[in-house]
């Protein structure tokens, strides 16, 4: 069982992981095993790092972490909230409310400005952004270093800018929890420095629980906490 230091606010959520385990059904009848972690918690406010070798069940871990996946038996408890027992439209709104994601694939539309990219997860509950959730956005924008380009297509955009795009959509809520997937791949030694200084002086700011998946040893040598995954057998210091 894991612990990581508690935050000075406390505005994160507690993860609670009891007897987790998902598997796959295979050709033959028997089942894949892919992750099977007996217990793990961290407190509200954490900030920890997962290593592991390909194929270790890190992305797996964060998929139902973020309710995006149902395990196979178990329980991810977030605060008070069991989100294994939420039905999948209930977890999609728990998560809409919750969670800043940070996918190593950005998952942006390129036809729209970094912006309105931004602004994206508003407009899945508003026709229009709030005005709050607006201002939000452009100090976001303005806070990763893009307020000349917020107009910009993200098209035309690096990969780097594209990065910080994505992060500030990531804590346009100004999310509790924060799951970063491989957030520094495919950039070179220097962006992967600034990308990676920029999430976590948003997230500190911000006192959300943060867990970061990743490759990079320089990244996860700045976290309070790294842990490791073996082929999703256990999380092991």
């Amino acid at each position: 069982m894991l612990h990581s230091p508690q935050s000075d606010d406390g505005r994160g959520l507690a993860l609670q992981v009891e007897g987790l385990r998902l598997s796959y059904p295979m050709a033959d009848g028997r089942e894949l095993a892919v992750l099977d972690i007996p217990a793990w918690r961290l407190p509200a406010g954490a900030a920890i790092g997962i290593a592991g070798a390909s194929g270790s069940g890190k992305t797996s871990l964060l998929h139902l972490l973020a309710g995006i996946e149902r395990p196979t038996a178990g329980r991810v408890r977030w605060g008070g909230t069991d989100i294994t027992a939420l039905s999948e439209s209930a977890r999609d709104r728990w998560r809409r409310l919750h969670v800043g994601l940070v996918f190593q694939d950005f998952h942006l539309i390129p036809g729209m400005s970094a912006e309105e990219n931004v602004l994206m997860p508003a407009w899945l509950d508003h026709v229009r952004a709030p005005g709050r959730l607006t201002a939000r956005a452009a100090e976001l924008i303005a806070q990763v270093g893009l307020n000349d380009q917020r107009r910009q297509p993200v098209a035309r955009m690096s990969r780097g800018q594209q990065q910080r795009v994505a992060l500030a959509r990531a804590l346009l809520r100004d999310p509790a929890i924060i799951l970063a997937d491989e957030p520094t791949a495919s950039l070179d030694r220097d962006g992967a420095g600034r990308v990676g200084n920029l999430l976590l002086d948003l997230a500190g700011r911000s006192g959300a629980t943060l867990i970061v998946i990743s490759h990079d040893q320089d990244l996860l040598a700045r976290l309070p906490r790294q842990v490791k995954l073996e082929a999703g057998r256990s999380l092991a210091p």
